[in-house]
């Protein structure tokens, strides 16, 4: 993260994304490291810890959000399931859910019609003039393709901030680690928008889609459900990979069909959670659904941390897992009451 940031095998430019996000993408200790702790910790204790307090006093428009997603998608659902095919509504259903569930969570009023299409743009269109597309560094030397959608892009970011800052989550706002309101509305929306929504998104539609239908399912029971979701996340994993540090000298290992690779010294590496989660030394039977592995929680690694405890804050573990979780109970729930 120090030559370039980057999320998963795509690398990129500093100067396109906010100055201080690289922190959550980096394994620095020093003094960036305790600049990341400063903000993973308030992010914790104050937003998030606020995002799960307003999620359970105002359940009812919470719960109706996923409600809504639950009824605009039972026609489609109902008719696919006699035909045996897929019952997920479209990405573009569960999207908006996330979007207002998330971001109300955590700023404790939803967006606007307009916010919510900007905020759904940025992150879910993959375009030129999203955040991570508008920000991946070009193949080739070209400043052509770095300038493209740059102009919508940048607009669309300040519309997000300016929602970002005004909200009642920001008010009470104290510069943490030296970092104005400003620059930790950016890092928040970049955290809330690339973990957060694109994160849940893929959660939502694992619940659809892995939850098997003829599943027997306590809802009165919350820690079955939470191991029904986190079975959910470790059968098809909603982020896929993670960097890690590189490598301090070369080696060879040994891949598929015997082939034999060698990574150099300094070589920034990557890992699959999701070839992780699939392990059959680790997961038996491997492709099973089966919410009652006896290791579940212990060796989930879905949330950048091995094994899964709704306490604590931890170093790289993500600050929002508790609130992605229950969004995700909730749909869960309401998908089994609605059968």
């Amino acid at each position: 993260q120090y030559r370039s940031s980057y999320l998963g095998i795509v690398q990129l430019l500093h100067h396109k994304v906010a100055e201080d996000f690289p922190l959550f993408l980096s394994d620095a200790d020093e003094v960036e490291g305790r600049k990341h702790k400063a903000i993973h910790e308030h992010l914790w204790n104050t937003l998030i810890s606020a995002a799960m307090l307003r999620v359970e006093q105002e359940s009812t428009i919470f719960k109706g959000y996923i409600s809504s997603l639950v009824g605009d998608s039972k026609p489609s659902y109902d008719a696919v399931q006699s035909l045996g095919e897929s019952r997920t509504p479209s990405s573009d259903m569960i999207q908006k859910t996330v979007i207002r569930y998330i971001f109300h969570a955590l700023l404790g009023v939803a967006p606007s019609h307009r916010q919510q299409e900007i905020l759904q743009e940025l992150f879910f269109t993959g375009g030129l003039s999203s955040y991570v597309g508008g920000a991946i560094k070009p193949p080739i030397c070209c400043c052509c393709l770095t300038c493209i959608g740059s102009g919508k892009r940048r607009g669309l970011i300040d519309q997000a901030i300016e929602y970002v800052i005004n909200s009642p989550g920001l008010e009470k706002y104290q510069p943490v680690a030296d970092i104005s309101k400003e620059g930790f509305a950016n890092v928040m929306l970049s955290a809330a928008g690339i973990a957060g929504c694109i994160g849940s998104s893929a959660l939502l539609t694992n619940i659809y889609k892995e939850v098997p239908k003829d599943y027997v399912l306590d809802v009165t029971d919350s820690h079955e459900v939470m191991l029904t979701v986190l079975e959910a996340a470790r059968i098809r994993a909603p982020v896929n990979t993670f960097n890690f540090e590189q490598a301090e000298e070369s080696k060879t290992i040994r891949v598929h069909h015997g082939k034999e690779i060698t990574i150099g010294k300094g070589t920034l590496c990557g890992a699959s959670i999701a070839l992780a989660s699939h392990d059959p030394k680790v997961f038996g039977d491997p492709w099973t659904f089966n919410p009652k592995r006896e290791n579940l929680e212990a060796a989930l690694i879905n949330f950048n941390h091995v094994g899964f405890s709704t306490s604590g804050s931890g170093t790289r573990q993500c600050p929002g897992r508790n609130l992605v979780v229950t969004m995700a109970s909730d749909l869960l729930i309401a998908l089994n009451i609605s059968k």
